[in-house]
């Protein structure tokens, strides 16, 4: 179980916190309940929150920065989450792995059972003598072909009411 750390007892100039907040570290919870990490350009210390359950001193720990705050948590029980964590992402790859081979084998064997006869790729595509590609010819429609005018329905309202008299609904 993570528990939630103070902020640094000490002040830390702005570099000095990002070198923290950067990685994790491991560190040894102290009698008083703080955690010393030992870095190039001193010792950082921080208590362990009042409200977190206390840890036994000598405890190791990884320290990190998340969210705003520094957490830390036995090393030990990290360690095996992310083994666990790992173990499983192994099993998943496997099974997708295995799972996509039996649908290559699937597929294969319903194509093997197919027993129609395509007809020539030349002869199913219709040449129009516009492109190559005759079946993906894109050419636009002239707007006049719709199957009726746009303003159809507004053009029978204006003919229906002469100008001047107001419609009532």
């Amino acid at each position: 179980m993570n528990r939630v750390l103070s902020w640094p007892l000490l002040p830390l100039p702005a570099q000095h916190l990002e070198q923290v907040a950067r990685s994790r570290h491991v560190a040894v919870v102290s009698d008083k309940q703080a955690v010393r990490i030992t870095l190039s350009f001193g010792i950082v210390e921080m208590l362990i929150a009042p409200n977190q359950q206390p840890m036994l001193p000598g405890t190791e720990v990884y320290v990190w920065f998340k969210g705003g705050g520094f957490l830390c948590g036995p090393k030990r029980e990290i360690d095996l989450a992310e083994r666990e964590s790992r173990h499983a992402l192994r099993r998943v790859k496997a099974a997708r792995a295995a799972l996509a081979t039996s649908r290559a084998e699937r597929a294969a064997r319903l194509a093997a059972d197919i027993d129609i006869l395509l007809p020539e790729l030349d002869a199913a595509i219709p040449d129009n003598g516009d492109s190559d590609l005759a079946p993906f010819d894109s050419s636009p429609l002239p707007l006049d072909t719709a199957p009726g005018q746009l303003d159809e329905l507004r053009d029978v309202e204006r003919t229906a009411a002469p100008l001047g008299e107001s419609r009532r609904h």
